[in-house]
């Protein structure tokens, strides 16, 4: 009996020192992981302080860059429209033909510039929304406002269809006009002169969407090209480049600024029977304010 405590005894002893080493190795474990937690914790720190240093300095970066280039181009556009007008003088037929020219290749260079910015934020998340009540109608008149000029100048009839019983929607408004404005001023660039586009709005009610289509008779592009047309600088046809001009992207920004508002973009073309561009975004209707 006397032999069975001490073994008992040698036993309990064993397990008790088995238990303390193994505690003081679980302190251990445990002081090792806490101090890997605040080493992670510290670098995650410095990480997100980076990230923010980087986004504050893109910021920076596309702000100067702007001001930078687009400033000497108001200066040129500027004087350009000065000389036109003769304010310094008569001008030549040759003259005012050389200052055309030159106005059309800077505004072609702003137009440039500001697509290359506006895909730079988009694709860094800089660019911003401001999402409130629009009403419908009168971005799409304003869109189409702005692109009757070049329409006039190759005799392209514009067609113009929209179903009165919209009204407004929850949208970026000036962003919505740009996509629209793009979209018309791409179905004007590749349709032959005395062509036809159009612009038609409707409404999915079961899908609570409104769709905006720009439809023309031109060009148009071949199955297998089609889903290259929304890669950014992406260019289907060299010959196409050189004759219509662009960098191909005004359709990657379209894409991108449908997308993010949580809408999505078709096309359907045809070589030589045209394009029908379409874009489909959440409705969301607001009742019109009372007077």
């Amino acid at each position: 009996m006397l032999e069975d405590a001490i073994l008992n005894q040698e036993l309990n002893e064993a397990l008790e020192r088995r238990v303390a080493l193994r505690t003081r190795e679980l302190e251990a474990e445990r002081t090792q992981l806490a101090q890997r937690v605040a080493e992670l914790s510290a670098e995650l720190g410095v990480a997100n302080r980076e990230l923010l240093r980087g986004a504050r300095l893109r910021d920076e970066f596309l702000s100067t860059v702007s001001h930078e280039l687009r400033t000497p181009l108001a200066a040129i556009l500027n004087l350009t429209e000065a000389l036109q007008l003769e304010i310094y003088g008569p001008l030549t037929a040759r003259q005012v033909k050389t200052l055309q020219n030159v106005m059309k290749s800077a505004h072609h260079l702003l137009a440039l510039i500001n697509d290359v910015l506006d895909l730079a934020r988009l694709e860094a998340g800089g660019l911003e929304f401001h999402i409130m009540p629009a009403g419908v109608k009168s971005v799409c008149q304003a869109a189409l406002a702005m692109v009757q000029e070049q329409a006039r100048h190759k005799q392209i009839e514009i067609t113009f269809n929209y179903d009165d019983a919209i009204g407004t929607m929850r949208t970026d408004e000036r962003l919505l006009q740009q996509v629209l404005v793009k979209l018309l001023e791409n179905a004007i660039k590749f349709t032959p002169e005395a062509g036809k586009i159009g612009l038609q709005v409707w409404r999915q009610l079961e899908q609570d969407l409104i769709c905006f289509a720009v439809w023309d008779t031109g060009i148009g592009i071949a199955v297998a090209e089609q889903p290259l047309l929304f890669e950014p600088l992406m260019q289907l046809d060299a010959s196409l480049t050189r004759k219509f001009g662009g960098t191909g992207l005004g359709l990657a920004i379209v894409k991108r600024i449908v997308e993010i508002q949580g809408g999505q973009i078709t096309v359907e073309s045809t070589p030589g029977q045209g394009s029908r561009f379409t874009i489909c975004l959440p409705w969301q209707p607001v009742k019109a304010a009372q007077p």
